[in-house]
């Protein structure tokens, strides 16, 4: 079978063509997802920030719900760690102090 010089030219250029047309795509999609999150997290930053205002007992009792939730995790699960880095030489004996 003998081959075609410019059907070779075709499917390289062909081939860029895929190339660039995947990239453009790619970086659309990256470029509407991050839009989309900073969007999201406006909004969300909005709403908060109104609730604080209008509802204070209710956002109070959720952040203490939060901190209640981590300072239980961390007395759990990281407290031998967090005591023994406090000891360290590293503080230069300023442990108490942190």
């Amino acid at each position: 079978m003998a081959s075609n010089p410019h059907a070779s030219a075709l499917v390289v250029t062909a081939g860029f063509a895929e190339i660039a047309a995947g990239s453009i795509a790619m970086g659309l999609g990256g470029y509407l997802a991050a839009r989309t999150d900073l969007e999201h997290y406006a909004s969300e930053r909005e709403r908060e920030i109104r609730e604080t205002v209008e509802l204070p007992d209710i956002e109070i009792e959720e952040v203490a719900k939060v901190f209640s939730r981590l300072w239980t995790e961390r007395r759990t699960n990281g407290s031998s760690r967090h005591r023994d880095y406090r000891k360290s030489k590293k503080l230069g004996g300023l442990h108490d102090a942190v």
